[in-house]
């Protein structure tokens, strides 16, 4: 935005009778975006350093409203771009936040910039109901914000709870497991990006948040009920050798899959299956139990086979 543009919206915020509402509401998105995150803070600046009290209340007051103009217009976007990092298959999540290019222009840029840390990204295109679906998925992927981003300098951050809460998408009783989906998608985006540098205590931080959530979760386990008047059977004909698996030469795995979710489970076995919730103690028991090599948790989502020695190890770290 240049300085004469800039000074315009001032203008309006100021002697507009509606504080420039129905003014930003008609500007481009991407200068609406810079009301936020450049105009009105300089404005709120400007007031500290002058000590005035209340005319840094008065433009945070009004940058709450504006904010509420510039989700809604976000959500109207007809196109915007999410980042997606293409060795987990899920956004690329930055210290829990995903990531949304608003203006297109600088993709290259924001692509470029990425690789030189060893990230290989990909946009998927969405409009409004798409970034909404996202919401949905970042409560049950366990993050917090989208950063909206034109590709260069501006950058404005939006709580997931600014566009949507967590009923609109799932019950009470739906099972979600954001802890631990978080902990493998972090987990995994560092582990299998290009190795451009030293990232082992950053890889080190992330295992020991993973074992953490895999320990304290509830997994969904396909299976197979047959009930009578004095008891209840359950069967696991679900034991996947899977191609995704890496093993040792010669060695069968046979991966008991379990899911973190009912998004999740449907990938793989939609409508056709009963599942029962396993604590990971119990998931461990039923592992040994039923001679299976180890787990493999969301085989079309994150795809993470865990052995039963390193079971067995996660609980004894």
């Amino acid at each position: 935005m240049d300085s004469t543009k800039a000074q315009d919206i001032t203008r309006h915020i100021f002697k507009d009778e509606d504080k420039g509402c129905e003014y930003i509401k008609n500007l481009a998105l991407s200068d609406s975006v810079e009301v936020l995150t450049k105009i009105i803070p300089a404005l709120i600046n400007e007031a500290e350093e002058k000590k005035n009290v209340n005319d840094a209340g008065y433009f945070s007051w009004l940058n709450d409203i504006y904010r509420k103009i510039v989700i809604e217009k976000l959500m109207n976007a007809e196109h915007l771009w999410t980042i997606y990092c293409d060795n987990t298959g899920y956004p690329y999540v930055v210290d829990n936040d995903i990531v949304v290019l608003y203006d297109y222009a600088n993709h290259l840029k924001v692509e470029e910039r990425l690789k030189k840390y060893g990230f290989s990204i990909s946009f998927g295109i969405e409009d409004g109901q798409g970034i909404m679906s996202e919401v949905g998925h970042m409560y049950r992927n366990g993050i917090k914000n989208i950063r909206f981003i034109d590709g260069r300098d501006n950058m404005l951050t939006i709580s997931r709870e600014e566009i949507a809460t967590y009923d609109m998408f799932f019950k009470d009783e739906y099972v979600t497991n954001p802890a631990l989906q978080n902990a493998l998608i972090s987990f995994f985006q560092e582990f299998r990006k290009d190795k451009v540098d030293d990232n082992s205590p950053v890889l080190a931080s992330k295992e020991t948040d993973l074992k953490v959530a895999l320990r304290n979760a509830d997994f969904m386990v396909p299976c197979t009920k047959e009930e009578t008047d004095d008891s209840v059977s359950i069967a696991h004909p679900y034991v996947d050798i899977t191609d995704k698996v890496e093993h040792k030469e010669g060695e069968q795995v046979l991966a008991l899959p379990v899911f973190t979710d009912g998004i999740e489970l449907d990938k793989c076995y939609f409508d056709k299956h009963e599942n029962m919730l396993y604590t990971y103690m119990e998931l461990l028991k039923s592992v040994t139990e039923i001679g299976a090599s180890g787990i493999v948790i969301n085989p079309l989502g994150v795809s993470y086979y865990v052995p039963l020695d390193i079971m067995k190890k996660i609980i004894a770290d």
